[in-house]
């Protein structure tokens, strides 16, 4: 309509008397007002059907160019707008009218105003509503026609009515087969009687919802579908059929029939498998993990994995998360709780799998905690294994020592001649030497030798000791050289450091006892993740490596598995704690040691150290004259618990000349310091010893005369004044034992500093 609120007319009238009486009856009609337009003949109409201000036709049948129905078919043949029908006194002709399009029909004897008004808008509602339901059943019948699922409706006699194409493809008729035929077509024989309940329900108006059948295609296959079959009612409600939605289910329940085959399965393996969704909610619990964790199915179904069984990894659930979901799989061991509280040790392999939006974990867990307490045991027989070793080891070689100290004692209480006297001294002097780099062995095994570390040029030691070698080495072994040039340096302990080549180029010299050669190498060397993987002692990072290879006879799996073990040896003779020194110093100085070795193909040990910036220091003090010892007049506090060591310390000072005021232990040293006025140049005291220990008495000293200089000595390790092993930074230690030359050389050096 172009004019709001009017209806648009078309009068289709040739007679002018009742022309002029249609539109005076609309103009007093009330209500909306009417907008006429007059056509006099059908083609004039039919050119005016086209409009858009066009609402409704009212047509008289018989026109100048047009008799009868044929008028009216000829408008509907052109056009969907309502029609209303003018005829004469024949209501039957009006009645056909209305049959083949008219909206209604109205006698020209009988028309009346508000008859009209109504006959009209009653026409174009009816139209529109005809037209609003002919849309929706079309628009209905494209989504039955492209729906996914089979769509088919019956009579109540099980007769098909329709079948859209998706039912086509489900069960393989066409439309033109199955319509009119009995629904039966697609049962199985056992299934008829189903059909007559379902028709029975249907009846009573009941429906059926996702009903799981089965049903035989057109090719003789059978289908496992889903039905949702429903009533159909006519517009007085009256049931008049059913219709039937059908879902193709097969592959379904093939899928849901071979995970339950694989969770039978599953269910009789020994191992614990659950399945949890990724916020860790159990959707899978299997027999295993009821007899494994103590949980029942139902127990475990819906709670959070890691809540239920208070998992913990060493690495931390939260990296074991992040990994699982980087790469996609985990393997490893976690601690899990029991339904008793007993906690167990499980290897675990997680594999993330996703289908679609949804992601789930297969974690398959077995129980290890058997195998870990036998490792424990093990590790603790082999311990003690190591220890009793060790203590055979070092009375065998303290008792020798001992012996000679012992006899020379006695031979040189009887001799009469100097120079015998002096021969039995210089043995017992060796003994004791002896003892004391025994002692020195042991600490670096156990790992509690006090180091002084510095930064430490590798390159400048190997070529410092190299003649050294050679000579130890003896004729017939060739030690050669490969320095990588711009090399790192390391923090260690330089001393170390020659302790632990000399003890690799040793093991590598009785390894070759016909002749052979000796590579010692250094280079800098980056340690990725990947050989940290499988060295677990190993944090990846820049190092410094030192490598000792020898062309010997090289040795099996079996023996390189014990080598760092304390007194195992493959020699005849020897103490068997080279190789557990030289892995005791390594590892107290943060470095890794690992070796390489073929039987027949000469062995190779590669030592780590972590890579530092800056300059190698460089050596502190002299070499003294072990004639010429150095003196000197000052004064110092002498504190040592053991008599005898005090007294031969305190006649080695006095002969150098220095003042000696002597305490027995830390609470006389404090007394002492009270009282003596003059100044203390220098103490020198124990550690550990009753009362008050050396470091609390020093501390308080050094309060009374700051001036004084502070040495410590001692023979034990785990002291307050050590830190992880290496002295705290500006403590000096003189270690017991020592000679006169030693502690000469190390209160000058206090002193003078």
């Amino acid at each position: 309509m172009n004019v709001p609120g009017r209806t648009g007319v078309l009068l289709v009238e040739d007679s002018a008397v009742d022309a002029t009486l249609v539109r005076g009856l609309l103009r007093h009609a009330g209500g909306d007002p009417f907008s006429v337009t007059q056509a006099r003949t059908l083609a004039e109409a039919l050119r005016f059907l086209g409009r858009t201000d066009i609402d409704l036709v009212i047509l008289d049948l018989n026109l100048p160019d047009s008799i009868g129905l044929e008028t009216l078919r000829r408008v509907v043949a052109q056009s969907a707008l309502p029609i209303v029908v003018l005829t004469g006194a024949d209501e039957a002709v009006g009645i056909q009218a209305m049959r083949e399009g008219a909206q209604d029909y109205l006698p020209k004897g009988q028309l009346q105003a508000p008859l009209l008004a109504r006959s009209v808008r009653y026409a174009i509602e009816r139209h529109r509503a005809s037209r609003a339901l002919r849309e929706s059943n079309e628009s209905l019948s494209r989504m039955i026609s492209s729906a996914a699922d089979a769509i088919i409706t019956k009579d109540l006699q099980g007769s098909i009515k329709s079948w859209n194409p998706a039912a086509e493809k489900l069960f393989g008729y066409s439309v033109e087969e199955v319509l009119g035929k009995p629904m039966l077509v697609l049962f199985p024989p056992e299934l008829v009687n189903e059909e007559r309940e379902i028709l029975a329900r249907i009846e009573k108006g009941d429906g059926v919802e996702h009903f799981e059948s089965v049903r035989i295609r057109k090719d003789g296959r059978a289908l496992q579908v889903a039905l949702t079959i429903s009533p159909i009612r006519d517009s007085e409600g009256r049931i008049i059929g059913a219709s039937k939605i059908a879902r193709d289910i097969s592959a379904q329940k093939q899928a849901e029939e071979q995970l339950r085959r694989q969770a039978s399965l599953l269910d009789q393996a020994f191992d614990a498998v659950l399945v949890w969704e990724r916020d860790g909610t159990i959707i899978f619990w299997n027999q295993g993990a009821v007899r494994m964790y103590g949980f029942s199915t139902n127990e475990a179904i819906g709670r959070v994995s890691h809540e239920l069984l208070q998992t913990s990894a060493a690495e931390g659930l939260e990296q074991v998360f992040q990994k699982l979901t980087v790469k996609g799989s985990w393997e490893g061991e976690l601690a899990h709780t029991r339904s008793d509280g007993k906690r167990i040790a499980v290897e675990s392999r997680m594999v993330q799998i996703t289908e679609g939006e949804r992601c789930y974990v297969l974690e398959t867990n077995r129980d290890v905690s058997e195998e870990r307490l036998l490792e424990e045991r093990l590790r603790q027989a082999q311990k003690l294994e190591g220890i009793g070793r060790l203590a055979g080891g070092v009375a065998h070689d303290f008792n020798n020592l001992l012996g000679i100290i012992l006899g020379s004692a006695e031979l040189l209480a009887e001799s009469v001649d100097l120079s015998q006297v002096r021969r039995r001294a210089g043995e017992i002097q060796k003994a004791g030497q002896r003892a004391a780099n025994l002692t020195k062995e042991l600490l670096a095994f156990s790992r509690k030798q006090v180091l002084e570390v510095e930064v430490t040029d590798l390159n400048a030691k190997v070529s410092g000791i190299r003649e050294m070698l050679v000579r130890m080495v003896g004729e017939g072994i060739e030690i050669s050289t490969s320095l990588a040039a711009n090399l790192g340096r390391v923090r260690a302990d330089p001393n170390q450091i020659e302790q632990i080549l000399l003890n690799l180029v040793m093991n590598a010299r009785d390894a070759m006892p016909k002749g052979g050669k000796i590579t010692i190498e250094t280079q800098n060397i980056e340690l990725k993740e990947a050989y940290a993987g499988t060295h677990s002692a190993v944090v990846p990072g820049r190092y410094v490596m030192i490598a000792v290879s020898d062309s010997g006879v090289g040795m099996d799996a079996e023996t390189l598995a014990h080598i760092f073990e304390p007194f195992f040896t493959t020699k005849s003779s020897g103490t068997g704690l080279g190789l557990a020194t030289v892995y005791g110093a390594v590892k107290q100085s943060g470095g890794n040691i690992w070796a390489y070795s073929e039987p027949g193909n000469g062995t190779t040990f590669k030592v780590y150290f972590s890579r530092v910036d800056g300059a190698a220091e460089s050596a502190g003090g002299g070499e003294y004259n072990a004639v010429a010892l150095p003196k000197g007049t000052e004064t110092i506090l002498l504190v040592e618990d053991s008599d005898s060591l005090r007294g031969v310390t305190k006649e080695f000072l006095q002969g150098a000349g220095y003042n000696v005021v002597e305490a027995r232990n830390g609470d006389d040293a404090v007394q002492v310091a009270r009282t003596h006025k003059p100044a203390i140049h220098l103490l020198l005291t124990d550690v550990v010893m009753p009362g008050m220990s050396g470091r609390e008495s020093a501390d308080e000293i050094k309060r009374i005369h700051p001036e004084t200089r502070i040495l410590f000595m001692s023979g034990y390790t785990a002291t307050a004044i050590v830190h992880r092993g290496v002295l705290d930074e500006g403590v000096s230690l003189l270690t017991k034992p020592f000679t006169r030359s030693g502690l000469m050389q190390k209160v000058h050096e206090m002193l003078k500093s």
